[in-house]
């Protein structure tokens, strides 16, 4: 029995050789067998040739499988590059919005006059009231 090589996920089948005789024992052969032995030898050639396009055909999904596996791995960086230029964008748009916010500079100046503002119209409220509402 020939065995076949075998791949990763396929298994080939295995066939069982034949053996032939020889070109002596060929002219020994009875006249009534020769047919069948030329038959035999027909089906050997295109079991050959069934095994060499099996063989071929599988090293041509091995490179379709494996040009696919680098196409989907460029794919997937391809998509992790287009979110990251997305979260790019967002944080871009964030800092732009930060910028246009006031400062920690300025609230604290608004702040103190809001302050400042407050305690200057309470002294004045105090001081010189309003007439019909705060006595002086």
């Amino acid at each position: 029995m020939a065995s076949a090589p075998k791949t990763e996920t396929k298994t080939e089948p295995m066939l069982d050789t034949v053996a032939l005789p020889s070109s002596d024992k060929a002219a020994a052969v009875p006249a009534q067998d020769a047919p069948k032995l030329d038959q035999l030898s027909r089906v050997e050639d295109k079991t050959a040739r069934i095994e060499e396009k099996f063989a071929r055909s599988e090293e041509r999904m091995m490179r379709v499988e494996s040009a696919l596996e680098k196409a989907t791995i460029r794919l997937e960086g391809a998509t992790q590059d287009m979110n990251l230029q997305g979260v790019r964008e967002d944080i871009a748009r964030m800092r732009a919005d930060l910028r246009k916010k006031p400062g920690v500079v300025t609230l604290f100046v608004v702040a103190l006059l809001a302050a400042l503002i407050g305690a200057g119209v309470s002294f004045a409220l105090t001081r010189f009231g309003i007439p019909g509402l705060l006595p002086r």
